[in-house]
């Protein structure tokens, strides 16, 4: 796939100056992360594909109490093992590529921006961020602890509690 030909020939870092190699190690943590977290989801999927296909064979419940436990336990990590993926994959792709930003054309040292005031934009940035972070779970809060609508409304409560 390299060169849209499979008589391609593909160069090895030892065609490389060993100055200009990427963290190698790095690299293949980051790589070997990502793919590892790949499998876990993959995995649970397959698992509850399993256990709805088993249960709509059965018409009983999807899991039993341990392994529902268990399922739901690994369902609440797989969101931050995904953003941790995603994270390995971007850290592959910006390590892979050190000391350039484009192969041997420029490299990282030659592509930093001199601007002078750069990081008062970073820290503005960051203080907007901060503060709209700290909105968002000020009304998330009043929400949450706002007058409850009842599970299963019926007339009177629709009145009662329109939806906005």
């Amino acid at each position: 796939m390299v060169g849209y030909r499979p008589d391609t020939v593909v160069k090895g870092l030892d065609t490389v100056p060993r100055s200009q190699w990427p963290a190698v190690t790095g690299v293949h943590r980051a790589f070997d992360l990502m793919v590892a977290v790949g499998f876990f989801l993959l995995a649970l999927g397959l698992w509850l594909l399993a256990a709805w296909w088993r249960t709509r064979r059965s018409g009983g419940e999807l899991l039993d109490r341990r392994g529902s436990r268990l399922l739901l336990v690994l369902v609440a990590l797989a969101e931050p093992a995904s953003v941790v993926a995603l994270e390995s994959g971007w850290s592959v792709t910006e390590l892979g590529r050190q000391p350039w930003i484009v192969w041997g054309v420029m490299s990282v040292r030659d592509a930093v921006n001199p601007a002078p005031g750069l990081m008062a934009g970073l820290w503005l940035v960051l203080v907007v961020y901060a503060a709209m972070t700290v909105a968002t779970v000020y009304v998330l809060r009043r929400l949450a602890r706002a007058t409850a609508v009842p599970a299963a409304p019926q007339e009177a409560d629709v009145r009662e509690y329109p939806v906005v």
